[in-house]
């Protein structure tokens, strides 16, 4: 290691083929995924090259404990990913098969059209096309053949007539 830390690159090398597969070894045992564990060796021991210059009393014990960071850095990510997953899948469960949030759901539905309903015309219908149909508002502009500043104003006023009448945050909740 006093080699390498003079920046002799070949010392390192020795090193890493010395205790590359003990490394492997061990992530293996932790992980149980051969693939998981080699990239874990491979990360520990590129940690190492990067603190190279830094005089070691016990390279080795560093190097381990290195792994054994990576290997609770590994579980943290996959039990991240299968809590978040889960959730997912709970929610949508809960939404798909819960008949009071889809009343509820309904019952949404039909204030907020009843409330563009009396909109003005073209708000309503710009309201529509935007949030409901999910157009831009070039493209708006284009089918109503109205100017782009003009589907603007609508969608302003007509965002502010809903917020009038209680019905915007549920707007934004469905749209």
């Amino acid at each position: 290691m006093s080699h390498w830390n003079r920046g002799q690159e070949a010392a390192f090398a020795v090193f890493y083929k010395r205790h590359v597969k003990a490394l492997v070894r061990v992530a293996f045992l932790k992980t149980g995924n051969p693939t998981v564990a080699e990239e874990i060796a491979q990360d520990t021991m590129l940690s190492f090259y990067q603190k190279r210059g830094t005089p070691f009393l016990n390279p080795l014990g560093y190097v381990n404990m290195i792994l054994k960071n990576k290997v609770i850095d590994y579980y943290r990510k996959v039990a991240t990913q299968v809590f978040v997953e889960d959730i997912d899948t709970l929610q949508n469960q809960i939404n798909a098969r819960n008949p009071e949030t889809e009343l509820i759901a309904k019952e949404q539905d039909w204030l907020l059209s009843e409330a563009i309903e009396q909109l003005p015309k073209k708000c309503g219908e710009v309201f529509k096309l935007r949030r409901i149909e999910d157009l831009s508002n070039k493209e708006v502009a284009i089918k109503l053949g109205l100017s782009v500043n003009t589907v603007e104003q609508h969608m302003r006023r007509a965002i502010r007539l809903l917020s009038r009448m209680g019905l915007l945050l549920l707007v934004y909740w469905l749209v």
